[in-house]
């Protein structure tokens, strides 16, 4: 940037280069369904959630080993749609809050959505190429649709 005139503070803009991007799929994933203390213990000391992510699950399927893309064609406010291609199935993180009001689908089927690196968002992605939908419906209609659930089952 230019030097400020005289007399006004100067405007420095930096580049965080550490940040986690939006999307991405980490190399291996640890599962923990312990107390937040537990998580937040085999955390501290992850240095690099790309390599490892820590999912809230007891029994879900384990990352495979192998390539895996992903294309954001749209993302805006309470909406990310991306092609997702990978040889293994792989578990996509969503680094949006993970909190009531967010449902995933894989072409068109709604999965779970689990909590993921503490705040934020995971579902598990079978091999082959998909299209993945995240979207914010509300907390109330969230609910409604579970009570659906409920009562149809």
């Amino acid at each position: 940037l230019p030097p400020a005139p005289a007399g006004e503070i100067p405007l420095r803009l930096y580049e965080n280069k550490n940040v986690l991007p939006r999307v991405y799929f980490p190399e291996k994933v640890k599962f923990f369904t312990g107390s937040e203390k537990e998580l937040l213990g085999m955390m501290v000391d992850n240095q690099d959630f790309q390599k490892t992510a820590f999912v809230e699950c007891g029994s879900c399927p384990a990352a495979g080993r192998g390539s895996a893309t992903s294309t954001i064609s749209l993302y805006q406010d309470g909406i990310l749609k991306a092609e997702v291609d990978s040889e293994k199935g792989k578990w996509f993180i969503f680094s949006e809050s993970f909190s009531p009001g967010w449902e995933a689908r894989i072409d068109g089927a709604e999965v779970s959505i689990y909590r993921a690196n503490y705040i934020g968002q995971g579902i598990y992605v079978p091999p082959g190429l998909h299209q993945i939908e995240f979207r914010h419906i509300g907390v109330i209609s969230q609910k409604w649709k579970e009570f659906q659930r409920i009562f149809r089952d």
